[in-house]
């Protein structure tokens, strides 16, 4: 399915990253079509070392915490430790990293993060374990992808059901749904 293939994408995408191999010509080549590669990709990518510290953010990640006016980041700081914007923008977040820590398995959210004061931005993540040779957690990937539209979508077709029961509801008249032959359905 998609997402099976899209994580297949990462995975090669960072296996990578991980590797710590001294640069050849023919490896920053690598380097460069494996970021090109994830740069693509229209969801947003963070790879975040056990410390919270940044290993790698694609150009979506980066552009959308540009557009919730947050300052840039860059690899090797800290994703929220010390970053009271990040730290506000995204409240609960730190507790999912450090249930993937725990349990060493992938924690699955619907995100939300205020855009000033008006607008809310929604996001599905995949927060998912990266372990070594020993079983431990290497890394952690965090892929999200804007729901924005969609939840905005449902959350106004849930107010007009609301809307549309209370109006039935408060109907003095009586509502009878009849077949072809008049018989009451």
């Amino acid at each position: 399915n998609y997402t099976t293939s899209i994580l297949r994408l990462y995975a090669m995408g960072l296996s990578y990253i991980i590797q710590n191999v001294e640069a050849t010509t023919e490896l920053r080549i690598s380097a460069t079509l494996q970021r090109k590669v994830l740069n693509a990709v229209d969801e947003a990518i963070l790879v975040l070392t056990p410390d919270m510290r940044i290993a790698f953010a694609n150009d979506f990640f980066l552009d959308t915490m540009k557009q919730l006016s947050l300052p840039p980041l860059k690899v090797g700081d800290y994703f929220l430790k010390g970053n009271p914007e990040y730290q506000k923008a995204f409240p609960k977040v730190q507790g999912f990293y450090n249930k993937v820590l725990k349990t060493k398995k992938p924690v699955n959210t619907i995100d939300s993060s205020a855009l000033g004061k008006k607008t809310t931005l929604y996001y599905d993540s995949k927060r998912i374990p990266v372990f070594n040779d020993k079983n431990e957690v290497e890394l952690i990937l965090n892929i999200s992808d804007n729901v924005t539209v969609k939840r905005t979508a449902q959350n106004k077709l849930k107010e007009a059901e609301v809307f549309l029961e209370n109006v039935f509801n408060s109907i003095q008249d009586g509502i009878s749904v009849v077949d072809k032959n008049l018989n009451v359905i």
